[in-house]
């Protein structure tokens, strides 16, 4: 992809974006991801690339790259807001904060908890005061209540069911 520039600069962005949409719909992911960070290159304080960076890093099994890309995402969406406007904000950063939530447990079901317990149980606080955020900023996100209700009702020991929901979640992602 060629360097954007230019006082068009915003719409050639968002083209690229949707463009990058449409390869992670149709299992391009390599093109996705150089698209995506391609308008990082250009615009770095764009949230919601960094959302779709982390669902793909995830899909790759790279939960730490996952995990630093979300967080990422979501320090740009509270510093700066968001930039397309498909959702509500208040839907987006409930979705980023559920995102965080989900590679945090996601993170700490990969940890073995007969050498790591310490850390899995911050990565499960850390998980359920992200879940609790979500829902304080979209209170109809069910996902986030669904998570944050597996916290409290769960000891921090990873058995993999976060996981699997996090699998569901990146075929239905808002951004």
């Amino acid at each position: 992809m060629t360097r954007m520039t230019g006082p068009d600069l915003r719409l050639q962005l968002e083209r690229a974006f949707l463009e990058a949409m449409g390869h992670i719909q149709e299992g391009r992911d390599d093109q996705a991801r150089e698209l995506l960070s391609s308008i990082l290159e250009t615009e770095p304080r764009f949230p919601e690339p960094y959302l779709e960076l982390a669902l793909l890093s995830h899909r790759r099994g790279d939960l730490e790259r996952a995990l630093d890309e979300a967080r990422l995402g979501l320090e740009m969406l509270e510093e700066y807001g968001q930039w397309v406007d498909d959702v509500t904000p208040e839907q987006l950063l409930g979705h980023a904060r559920l995102l965080v939530g989900q590679l945090l447990l996601a993170m700490a079901e990969s940890l073995d908890p007969m050498e790591e317990l310490q850390r899995i149980e911050r990565l499960w606080r850390e998980a359920s005061e992200m879940f609790r955020q979500a829902i304080m900023a979209d209170p109809d996100n069910e996902q986030a209540l669904v998570f944050s209700t597996f916290c409290d009702q769960q000891e921090p020991v990873p058995d993999g069911n976060a996981s699997e929901v996090l699998d569901d979640e990146e075929e239905g992602s808002p951004s």
